[in-house]
């Protein structure tokens, strides 16, 4: 409907009939643009207070800064390109802006707490186990969740539900008969990769390079401890 009524003044409601650009669809541009900026601020203002945020006024417009015990004090834009973008932030006494998930702002920052979930009951949101529990993943692939905590796509919660997991001593021992069990496993064909399926005795023949290359890479215990057997011992 906006577009409509941005078309229509540029061709028919314009006072001088213009046909082309004019100064009437410049306005209902900057019009629209501001509707955008003002529902932005409206928005995140709301979640703030939903939330219990510290925040004052700055001098800056459309700009407020956020306080919270621990943390510095940071500047918020109250301002989003669109409802899905990450929030704007710069710590005071620094000139770069930053980004950060609407959940772990709020999980930093806001003042009413949510009653704790046990951290097995954190959903992971992304990858194979997406919608999984941390609990699930522990009973089906303990090692997974280590790798999680490396790959750089957990949340800050989720990274803390991880690791609260982790901790308790019953479920480090999961994690230990896992380990155990992966590294008396035995490789013998690849399992992933341009070579996937093949021997390991046929992909050395055919590029033996190929397994120098691997071993720079992050890989399961068993598997570089059965390439090392088709690679010359280092003095």
């Amino acid at each position: 409907m906006e577009s409509n009524a941005i078309e229509t003044q540029e061709t028919t409601e314009c006072p001088d009939h213009h046909k082309d650009f004019c100064w009437c669809f410049k306005n209902a541009t900057a019009n629209w643009r501001k509707e955008r900026r003002d529902r932005s601020v409206a928005a995140i203002t709301k979640m703030l207070d939903t939330h219990k945020v510290n925040y004052e006024e700055s001098n800056v417009p459309n700009v407020v800064l956020v306080k919270a015990d621990g943390l510095p004090d940071i500047f918020l834009s109250l301002v989003k390109e669109d409802s899905s973008a990450p929030y704007k932030i710069r710590e005071v006494g620094t000139n770069d802006w930053t980004t950060i998930k609407r959940p772990d702002f709020i999980h930093l920052y806001g003042g009413r707490k949510k009653k704790a979930k046990a951290p097995e009951k954190v959903r992971i949101g992304f990858g194979k186990y997406a919608g999984k529990n941390v609990g699930e993943v522990l009973e089906e692939n303990p090692l997974y969740l280590l790798w999680a905590l490396r790959s750089g796509y957990c949340t800050l919660p989720l990274t803390e539900a991880i690791n609260a997991a982790l901790s308790k001593p019953e479920n480090a021992a999961k994690v230990e008969a896992a380990a155990a069990e992966e590294d008396a496993a035995e490789v013998h064909l690849m399992p992933f990769g341009k070579y996937r399926g093949q021997p390991l005795k046929d992909v050395f023949v055919k590029d033996p390079g190929y397994f120098e290359w691997l071993m720079t890479k992050e890989i399961t215990r068993p598997l570089r401890r059965s390439i090392e057997n088709y690679l010359p011992a280092s003095e």
